[in-house]
């Protein structure tokens, strides 16, 4: 794993909630003028972070809540074995730091996988923000649905299945902020990332890999992703329908 950074996260200007470019992907995609202006009252500040950097760490307590503004960030949860199970990849306008009990510790992590900016919201605001702006709370349970959905879907798959969703559902995921993306995309992650967040060993990861590229269905390599054959692709990820957009949850099963 790569050397984690520790300094602490830099504060940012306040941008306008009714210009922002990313609403559409954000808990706020519905809300009104009115209620926009109410969100802003709730946010606290922007902040930014580096790579590798964490926003909170599994056993913290933590007073704020998040909406990521730029760049990606992974969610994970270390297990009782040491191992590291991620749990998902966040990107612009997804909400970080949701989990059933909000007065306890974290029971994950939070890093950057590359630099990131963030509005802040008190978590002991969070209720009330979603008891007065009920299209936020509309929101916040359509990506818990969805979380939901992503793990049925993908938890009878073998290693080949589940990886071409994961890389599938990414792809889909960048191409919703740029509809002019083609057949690449720049991923942050490692191959090692993949497997944990797959429960795969780093050489079975490699492994079907290498078969996806001789089967010239992707390719895989120094962070970018090729699709050659996007028919094939979804085929094996066992797409029937359009792709789940925005957030979601990954989870290992076994082989």
């Amino acid at each position: 794993m790569s050397i984690l950074r520790k300094h602490p996260a830099y504060v940012l200007p306040v941008g306008d909630c009714q210009l922002c470019s990313i609403r559409e992907h954000a808990m706020c995609r519905a809300t009104p003028e009115q209620g926009l202006q109410q969100l802003e009252s709730f946010r606290s500040k922007q902040i930014g972070l580096t790579s590798k950097q964490h926003l909170y760490q599994q056993g913290q307590r933590h007073k704020q809540v998040y909406t990521l503004y730029s760049g990606w960030m992974m969610q994970y949860k270390t297990l009782p074995s040491g191992k590291r199970q991620i749990l998902r990849y966040a990107l612009p306008g997804d909400f970080l730091f949701f989990q059933s009990d909000l007065a306890a510790p974290m029971q994950h992590s939070a890093m950057a996988l590359t630099d990131c900016s963030l509005c802040v919201f008190p978590r002991d605001h969070l209720l009330e923000m979603m008891a007065q702006i009920p299209q936020v709370s509309i929101q916040l349970a359509t990506f818990t649905a969805r979380d939901y959905e992503y793990q049925i879907d993908i938890s009878h798959k073998n290693a080949q299945e589940r990886l071409a969703y994961l890389l599938y559902d990414l792809f889909t995921r960048i191409k919703s902020y740029d509809p002019a993306t083609t057949d690449t995309v720049q991923l942050p992650m490692t191959q090692e990332d993949l497997g944990d967040t797959l429960g795969l060993t780093q050489v079975h990861v490699n492994r079907t890999l290498r078969q996806l590229r001789q089967e010239k269905v992707l390719e895989f390599l120094h962070h970018r992703l090729i699709i050659h054959n996007f028919e094939a692709l979804k085929t094996l990820a066992g797409y029937a329908t359009q792709p789940l957009p925005h957030s979601y949850k990954v989870s290992a099963f076994s082989l």
